[in-house]
């Protein structure tokens, strides 16, 4: 008989533990947020229509507003809990703020500049410095 109790005791603790850790777990995820891509400091395109996407709790009214523009954006979360909104943006300019909401979670993200974004890429052999440029003459 002793060695079922001290047995009952270790699976309830045992069980307690792991009840502990799964709530946490979701606690951790729960909420509103954005992609590393998506944050403050950023650049984005000029005269545009850009999607700011993230993660909430499914079901939630997620709102952007931008002070470049008047009008908010909104969306609704998905049962996959994520939500994507679309808003416009103006001239290029900066820097701006831009405030997400989400029930009583705000994001607010700062030192955003719009105008031309560029994505270059090439490998080491596609060099060409300004040195080279003026052999060519």
């Amino acid at each position: 008989m002793g060695i079922n109790s001290n047995l009952k005791g270790v699976f309830s603790l045992k069980g307690s533990i792991i009840l502990i850790v799964l709530l946490f777990s979701l606690q951790v995820f729960a909420g509103l947020r954005l992609p590393a891509l998506v944050g403050s400091n950023m650049v984005l395109q000029r005269n545009t229509e850009i999607k700011v996407w993230g993660w909430g709790n499914p079901g939630d009214k997620v709102t952007v507003k931008a002070d470049w523009i008047k009008a908010e954006s909104s969306g609704t979360v998905g049962a996959d809990s994520m939500w994507q909104v679309k808003v416009l943006t103006g001239n290029a300019g900066g820097p701006y703020k831009m405030m997400i909401y989400e029930k009583d979670e705000v994001i607010r993200l700062e030192n955003i500049m719009l105008g031309e974004v560029w994505v270059c890429s090439g490998q080491s052999n596609m060099e060409f410095t300004i040195k080279m440029f003026w052999r060519l003459e």
